[in-house]
C-alpha cells in the first residue's frame, strides 16, 4: 500500500505545533526531530507504517531548512523611542497570531521565515517606525516610509502581517492602495480578507461567508467597506458607518483612481471628521502597494503635484495621526522624491522621509543575483538575446520609437520570449510542485523513479519541463500528449525534483493529479476519485496510480490549449488596438 497523505499531513502540523511550543524551530537536529515525532505519535494515539514517520521526517526537514535573514534600515533619527518595544507585553497579539498560524498552516510558509517576518521585521523594525497609536502628539502628524522587496518574494504576506500587528496595537483605519487595475485590486481584496478579516465581504453573492483566518470560527474583529465586486464606488459613501476606537478595525481596498480617491477623501470627512477641523482624531495605516506606479509627483512644478499624488496627500492628511507606507520592488522614482519642499502638510510630497526598509529574501528564492552573474548558481539557464537592437532604415533600433509611427518587425526572439511566456504560465497554474505543500511533496516521491540508467535516459531523452531551482524551463515551446503511462520513454515530460532519499533520481514524473488537472479537471475532481477508491484484494485501492494516470490519457492537455488559446485572444484584441503597430 502507498503512504496515506493525509495521515502523514496530520502528524506533521502536530509536530509544527510542538515546535513552535518548544521554540526549537533554530535548533533542530534529526534526535530533536525524532524526539517530537514520538511525542506526536503519543498523542495522536494512531499507528503509522515506518514510511509515513519517514515522510513526516523528511517534511519536516523541508519545512526548516527554508530560512530568512534578517532585512536592513535606513531612518531619519536612529534616536528615536522604539514605542513598540516598550508596549508590546501588554499588547494582545489576536489578529498577528491567527495570520501566522494561517501562513504556516494552510499556506505553507517556512515556520523560520515566518519567524523572521514577525519578530524581526514587524516586531523590531516598522511597527517601532510608525506612530504609537495611543500617543498624543499635540498637532496632526505624518510619517512616510518606503518598503523595498524583491520581486514575488512576499511583500504581499508582509503588508498583511504589518496590518495585522497594527490592528493588535490600536489601529482602527486600513487604506490600501492597489495600483490602477481593478483585477488586481481584487486579487489584493482576496488577500486581505483571507489574512486578516476572515469574511469573503461580497455579501450580495457570499452571504458574508468566512475564509481564511475567518475559519477558525472565531468572533470577527475586522471589515472592509470594499469588496471583491466592488471598489469605493457607485453607492459605497451611501454606507453610514462610524470609525472609533471602540469599533472594529476597517479596510478600505482602492485603486489609485482620481473618482475613488476624491469619494472615499470626502466620505470620510463628512461622516466621520470633526466639523470644526475637518479632521478624524485617529490613528491611520496607508499603505502604497507598487508605490512607484502612478503615485510619484511628476509635474515639474512641485507646487502644483499631479492629481493622483495630490489625492493622495489629502487623503492622509485627514486623520490626526497618519502614516504612509510604500511598497515597490523598483523604488528609483520614489527615493529620487525631492525632499525639499516648503509646502505645508497637506501637500508634502511621498518621500520616504522617516524610514527606508530593505525586506528579507527566503533562501529558496530566485532572483537576479542568482541568475546573472557569470559564476551564478543559474546563469547557464539564461538564453542570451542576439537579434534585438538590429538598425532599421530609418537608423533607429525599434525600441527607440513610439509604437503608433513604428512600422517593423519584431524580433524572432521576442515573439519565441511570449510564446515560452504562454506556455510557462499555463504548465504553472497545472503543475503542483510547491513542496512545501506535503501532500504534493509526497505525491512527487511517489512518481520518482529510482536512480538507475535507463531512468537517467527518460530524464535525458523527454522534455525536461522543470528544472533545478524549481524554474519553468525558458527553452520549452511543445507539450506533449498526456501519455497513458509516465514511467517509458518517451513520456509527457519530466520535473526536477530532489528528494533527498537515499536510490531515488533527481526528476520526477507528472503526478495523477497532475494528469487529471492538464486534462481539465479541477482538484477537487481528483480528492473525490481519492476519497471514494474501493480498496479490495489485500488492501489495494481499485484506482491505483498509474490507472489513475492511464484514464487522463493519451490526448493532448486540454486547459493547456484552453489556457493558451485564452491568452492569444487577449493579444488579438490588443493588435486591434493598436495604431498601426504590426507584427
Amino acid at each position: 500500500m502507498g503512504l496515506d497523505i493525509e495521515k502523514v499531513a496530520m502528524l506533521t502540523s502536530m509536530v509544527d505545533k510542538l515546535i513552535q511550543m518548544k521554540r526549537v524551530d533554530n535548533a533542530l537536529d534529526e534526535s530533536v526531530v525524532e524526539d517530537l515525532i514520538q511525542k506526536s505519535l503519543f498523542i495522536s494515539g494512531v499507528p503509522y507504517s515506518d514510511d509515513e514517520i519517514a515522510a513526516v521526517k523528511r517534511d519536516v526537514a523541508y519545512k526548516y531548512q527554508i530560512q530568512a535573514h534578517p532585512g536592513e534600515s535606513i531612518l531619519a533619527d536612529y534616536e528615536q523611542t522604539n514605542w513598540y518595544d516598550d508596549r508590546k507585553a501588554e499588547i494582545q497579539q489576536n489578529f498577528w497570531t491567527r495570520y501566522k498560524n494561517y501562513l504556516i498552516d494552510e499556506k505553507h510558509f517556512s515556520p523560520n521565515v515566518v519567524s523572521t517576518l514577525g519578530n524581526d521585521t514587524l516586531d523590531q523594525k516598522l511597527m517601532n517606525y510608525i506612530l504609537d497609536p495611543k500617543a498624543d502628539y499635540g498637532k496632526p502628524v505624518l510619517k512616510r516610509g518606503l518598503i523595498i522587496g524583491d520581486v514575488q518574494s512576499g511583500k504581499t504576506s508582509t503588508y498583511i502581517g504589518f496590518i495585522c500587528k497594527a490592528a493588535d496595537a490600536g489601529y482602527k483605519v486600513f487604506i490600501l492602495l492597489t495600483g490602477t487595475i481593478e483585477s488586481l485590486r481584487q486579487q489584493t481584496q482576496e488577500r486581505v480578507e483571507e489574512g486578516f478579516i476572515g469574511i469573503d465581504m461580497s455579501a450580495n453573492t457570499t452571504g458574508g461567508k468566512r475564509v481564511g483566518v475567518g475559519l477558525d470560527n472565531k468572533p470577527i474583529h475586522a471589515m472592509a467597506l470594499t469588496s471583491r465586486a466592488s471598489d469605493f464606488r457607485g453607492n459605497s459613501d451611501k454606507i453610514a458607518v462610524s470609525l472609533g476606537a471602540d469599533k472594529d478595525a476597517v479596510v478600505f481596498v482602492i485603486k489609485k483612481n482620481t473618482t475613488t480617491l476624491t469619494k472615499l477623501t470626502k466620505w470620510l470627512i463628512d461622516l466621520n471628521a470633526d466639523p470644526r477641523t475637518h479632521k478624524i482624531d485617529m490613528p491611520m495605516l496607508m499603505i502604497d502597494d507598487e508605490a512607484d506606479n502612478a503615485s510619484i509627483n511628476t509635474s515639474s512644478d512641485k507646487e502644483d503635484p499631479t492629481k493622483i499624488n495630490k489625492l493622495i496627500r489629502k487623503l492622509a492628511d485627514v486623520f490626526t495621526k497618519s502614516n504612509y507606507v510604500g511598497f515597490t520592488a523598483t523604488p528609483f522614482a520614489n527615493v529620487f522624491i525631492d525632499p525639499e519642499t516648503t509646502e505645508k502638510m497637506e501637500t508634502h510630497d511621498l518621500f520616504p522621509e522617516d524610514f527606508i526598509v530593505a525586506l528579507p529574501t527566503p533562501s529558496n528564492y530566485i532572483g537576479p543575483t542568482r541568475i546573472f552573474p557569470k559564476d551564478a548558481e543559474f546563469h547557464s539557464q539564461l538564453v542570451y538575446i542576439t537579434d534585438a537592437g538590429r538598425e532599421e532604415e530609418d537608423g533607429y533600433s525599434f525600441y527607440f520609437k513610439h509604437k503608433k509611427d513604428w512600422k517593423g518587425k519584431l524580433p524572432e526572439s521576442m515573439t519565441d520570449a511570449i510564446y515560452a511566456f504562454y506556455l510557462a504560465n499555463a504548465i504553472r497554474d497545472l503543475l503542483r510542485n510547491d513542496y512545501r505543500n506535503p501532500i504534493w511533496f509526497e505525491e512527487a516521491v511517489e512518481c520518482t523513479p529510482n536512480d538507475t540508467v535507463s531512468r537517467r535516459k527518460i530524464w535525458e531523452d523527454n522534455p525536461q519541463i522543470v528544472l533545478e531551482g524549481n524554474i519553468i524551463n525558458p527553452e520549452i515551446d511543445t507539450i506533449r500528449t498526456i501519455t497513458t503511462k509516465q514511467d517509458r520513454n518517451p513520456n509527457s515530460g519530466n520535473l526536477y525534483f530532489d528528494s533527498g532519499i537515499e536510490g531515488k533520481g533527481k526528476f520526477r514524473y507528472l503526478t495523477p493529479r497532475e494528469c487529471m488537472l492538464f486534462m481539465g479537471f479541477k482538484d477537487m475532481d481528483y480528492w473525490k476519485l481519492k476519497n471514494n477508491n474501493v480498496a479490495f484484494h489485500k488492501g489495494d485501492q481499485l484506482f491505483s496510480r498509474d490507472k489513475i494516470i492511464r484514464m487522463a490519457g493519451n490526448s493532448i492537455p486540454v486547459k493547456l490549449l484552453e489556457g493558451v488559446f485564452w491568452q492569444i485572444l487577449q493579444i488579438d484584441k490588443l493588435m486591434d488596438k493598436d495604431d498601426g503597430c504590426s507584427q
